[in-house]
């Protein structure tokens, strides 16, 4: 931080530099308050939150050698720019929806001063930290491979120690440079599931998933005890009374990330969840996958002069309708054909689920929307109910996925609005599905632990909106799917290094790398304002 603070400041500061560096964390500050009001940042001077960068620590495992792991541990700032090339983003269309007007008027939150308001129009500009060259924007604290961490117990543990007093001391001391102190406040530790559980010594998490007796399944409330059940997703339900009221380690068992100054009484809430995990690596699978089988069960790709009409032979036909679909929308997915392993489907008692990489859930959801649009206008409806909530369902993920990666950092009201409904459609969609698919006697649409995980993102949203907040913070911001791409560039390196002196070389190698993409960045600046213009 200190050397990124003293020569490449504005790859903290969103692109910028001087006084526009502390412009843009002024402004973030003052929409962040409307998301976290109780964070220990807004205990201090507020004059030195211009001066305080918003951080995220982010960690995840790749794959090391021997089908070990190198576990990869990251910071980055919230603030993105696109250091390549800033493309424009399309026109905002939330306004035209017409699901909106039931909500009223939305209006445009809580009003202040002219500074307000100014800092307000800043903060909207801001980007999102998921575009760009990763290793820009994202920061290798230390990796560390398997074949250490297993051997010696613990030493994982002291790594991310470390990592929770260098983020205390930047919080409470910060680091000086030419007379001026420069803060940084940790907003959040990204990663899957899997790793929250690993470094959070969480007794309440997915593992915990009961199949005869109720466990509780989250970090954040006490969803899956007895009465309390997580898979509720009405307006109030009980698991929303019980938030942050008991801990989910053991008493004297406090992860060292949950030790950053965060919030007094949720430190567990420092443990963010991902909508790309949860949803793209999570539910969206169960979806595509269950509704995949359903509708071969339903003999939806049985077709006029066909002759064979069992499950590999549906799957074919399924699989090339996906193959026109795409070579007609000018789309490449990386799957190569549809089978019973890749949809983890052993028998009819089996709940499908695609194992597929998250560019290839968003062609599935659309093709599978498109079939049952087909279908309807060439056979009418076969079984309406079914297929009015699988429409509903799938249109409801294209547009929350649809907003939040074409806007901003800062969401307006009317758009955070459009999300949060159909978040909110999607979640109870889901479960109409699992009731549909009942009725039909058919297993499908499994009720998992990843469907509550976004109802808590959806509540988040609604949260905010409730609060008056001007400017609602995208979902993204949490989002590990441009971390996942250094993960795998890290861990690659790792395999081609010595291993015994993996973590050093890897480390030296990421500087190098670091260092000749900000040059050649800097280079492009320089070439770019040179350059002479074109006379017409």
């Amino acid at each position: 931080m200190k050397l990124l603070l003293a020569n490449y400041r504005f790859l903290l500061g969103g692109g910028c530099d001087g006084e526009q560096f502390h412009q843009q964390l002024a402004s973030f500050w003052t929409c962040y308050e409307f998301y976290q009001p109780n964070h220990e940042v807004f205990k201090k001077d507020k004059s030195a939150l211009s001066s305080t960068i918003p951080l995220l620590v982010h960690g995840d495992e790749g794959r090391y050698l021997k089908k070990g792991n190198f576990m990869v541990c990251t910071i980055e700032c919230a603030l993105g720019c696109d250091t390549d090339k800033k493309p424009k983003k399309p026109r905002c269309e939330c306004g035209s929806d017409p699901l909106l007007s039931r909500y009223g008027n939305i209006g445009l939150g809580r009003e202040g001063d002219a500074a307000f308001l100014q800092a307000i129009g800043t903060a909207s500009q801001q980007h999102v930290n998921d575009s760009g060259n990763e290793f820009l924007s994202k920061f290798l604290v230390f990796g560390m491979s398997s074949l250490i961490y297993k051997k010696h117990k613990g030493i994982l543990t002291q790594a991310f120690e470390m990592v929770a007093a260098d983020l205390k001391q930047l919080h409470d001391v910060g680091i000086t440079i030419q007379g001026h102190t420069f803060f940084a406040s940790t907003i959040g530790c990204k990663g899957d599931l899997k790793f929250h559980h690993q470094v959070g010594n969480l007794q309440r998490s997915y593992y915990n998933v009961g199949i005869r007796e109720n466990h509780p399944i989250c970090s954040l409330c006490l969803a899956g005890t007895n009465g309390v059940h997580f898979e509720d997703v009405s307006a109030n339900p009980v698991w929303l009374q019980t938030m942050y009221t008991q801990k989910p380690w053991n008493e004297g068992c406090c992860p060292a990330l949950a030790t950053i100054p965060f919030e007094v009484g949720c430190e567990e809430a420092i443990f963010r969840l991902d909508l790309f995990h949860c949803w793209k690596c999570g539910l969206g699978r169960d979806l595509t996958g269950s509704t995949l089988i359903i509708m071969c069960q339903l003999q939806y790709f049985d077709f006029e002069g066909d002759d064979q009409f069992n499950l590999p032979a549906r799957l074919g036909r399924a699989h090339s309708s996906f193959s026109l679909w795409c070579l007609a929308n000018h789309k490449s997915p990386a799957l190569h054909s549809f089978s019973k392993s890749l949809l983890n489907f052993k028998n009819k008692k089996s709940f499908a689920w695609f194992n597929v990489k998250g560019s290839d859930l968003t062609l599935l959801t659309a093709w599978l929307l498109f079939v049952v649009k087909c279908s309807r206008e060439i056979h009418g409806e076969r079984y309406s109910a079914l297929e009015a909530a699988l429409i509903e369902t799938f249109e409801s993920a294209k547009i929350v996925f649809g907003v939040l990666h074409s806007h901003q950092l800062w969401l307006s009201r009317l758009c955070a609005q459009r999300v949060q409904h159909h978040l909110t459609v999607l979640v109870r969609g889901y479960k109409c599905l699992a009731r549909e698919a009942r009725l039909l006697r058919i297993v499908a649409y499994g009720l998992k632990p990843k469907l509550h995980a976004v109802d808590h993102i959806n509540r988040d949203l609604q949260r905010q909106l409730n609060n008056g907040a001007p400017r609602v913070l995208n979902c993204m911001v949490f989002s590990c799917e441009a971390n996942e791409s250094v993960v795998g560039h890290v861990s690659r390196l790792s395999r081609r290094v010595s291993s015994r002196t993996v973590s050093h070389r890897v480390l030296d190698r990421i500087c190098i790398k670091v260092k000749c993409l900000i040059r050649r960045w800097k280079a492009k600046l320089r070439l770019g304002r040179s350059k002479p213009k074109r006379k017409r």
